[in-house]
């Protein structure tokens, strides 16, 4: 399956492809009559772009320009859960440094106030994105099958991943030493891959095991079995 390439210019954002295939968010009614605290969940994350702003502490404004979710404003409430990453080498990014309407990739979580702007408390936020520069997917591992020349990457999202064998892996903030072999059914992860689709680079998010083996002290895991 082929992925259309998500690029941002110097003068605007070019249409990108959806990253999850779980559906567009309805549209919200635009009278103030039909303001509701009401929450909708949804089945995934949904990958949105467009351009962020600093509203107050640990709150952005995201202008939100792709057919995803609710178009226009959305209120993002950021907690401790929320990775705000540089595009380029997954490196958090704090929340102070963000440039007031910088171009941005959110993923949004499942759960999605009906305020009037809607709200929402993302799990995932990319930024420091340059121009015309392919950003990296954000993943749920769904199967990793060897090949000849590596392995085959299929994620959750319906994304596939041809992964050469020496393609560099990295634990997120962490020395736990994980290779390929190490992604497992349900993993998360970040993969910078060009136009083909072959992998680059991952990012595996903890935990680093399908089992934490917490009896051999913090930080110790086990690797999922086969």
């Amino acid at each position: 399956m082929k992925r259309k390439k998500r690029h941002f210019t110097a003068m605007f954002l070019c249409t990108a492809a959806l990253l999850c295939s779980a559906g567009s968010f309805s549209a919200f009614a635009s009278d103030a009559g039909s303001m509701s605290d009401e929450t909708v969940s949804l089945s995934t994350s949904l990958a949105a772009y467009g351009t962020i702003t600093k509203t107050d502490n640990n709150t952005l404004s995201f202008n939100n320009q792709s057919t995803v979710s609710s178009p226009g404003q959305i209120i993002l409430h950021i907690s401790e859960n929320t990775r705000i990453l540089d595009a380029v080498n997954g490196y958090p990014v704090s929340f102070d440094s963000i440039t007031d309407g910088e171009a941005a990739y959110v993923y949004l979580s499942p759960a999605m106030a009906l305020s009037l702007p809607p709200q929402n408390s993302p799990d995932l936020i990319l930024c420091s994105i340059p121009a015309d520069f392919k950003v990296p997917d954000y993943i749920t591992v769904a199967s990793m099958t060897k090949t000849e020349s590596g392995y085959c990457l299929t994620a959750s999202e319906g994304l596939t991943f041809t992964v050469p064998s020496d393609c560099a892996i990295l634990p997120y903030l962490t020395r736990n030493l994980i290779t390929l072999d190490t992604l497992y059914t349900g993993a998360k992860c970040l993969v910078w891959s060009d136009s083909s689709s072959q992998a680059s680079k991952i990012v595996m998010f903890p935990p680093y095991a399908s089992e934490i083996d917490y009896s051999q002290g913090p930080g110790a895991f086990i690797l999922p079995l086969e």
